[in-house]
């Protein structure tokens, strides 16, 4: 059970992880001040707390490329930290889907997405 919960918040976490680069809308406005990066924060935390969701909504569709649309080639997942890393995208696809099959029943309910003051970091509770 503990290895199905850490699943669930890693899948949210990777998702909310492609913060590559900054939005036209955050570099539009720097001369505002301190009402300008409220803004972007909030937007910032918004946009990541909908990623994280939508990595969930695709767990509970077992759709396995769904949830990992936003991460890139090279990723690293280290799961619950008992096993080696497994390394790239296509590894790590093949591992959930083979999780999925495993689990058809799996499927978060109730979700929150709650994030920190500047929107950087997501968890997803459900």
């Amino acid at each position: 059970m503990k290895k199905i919960i850490f699943l669930l918040l890693a899948i949210g976490a990777l998702s909310a992880c492609n913060n590559s680069g900054s939005s036209s809308e955050e570099k539009k406005d720097t001369t505002s001040g301190a009402m300008s990066t409220t803004s972007s924060n909030e937007s910032k935390a918004e946009r990541n707390r909908q990623t994280a969701l939508a990595g969930v909504r695709a767990v509970n569709a077992h759709d396995a490329d769904a949830m990992l649309k936003d991460v890139t080639k090279d990723a690293i997942d280290y799961g619950d930290g008992s096993d080696k890393p497994v390394k790239g995208i296509d590894t790590i696809k093949a591992g959930i889907a083979s999780w999925l099959k495993a689990f058809p029943d799996v499927k978060g309910e109730n979700l929150m997405a709650l994030s920190d003051a500047d929107g950087s970091h997501v968890i997803v509770v459900g």
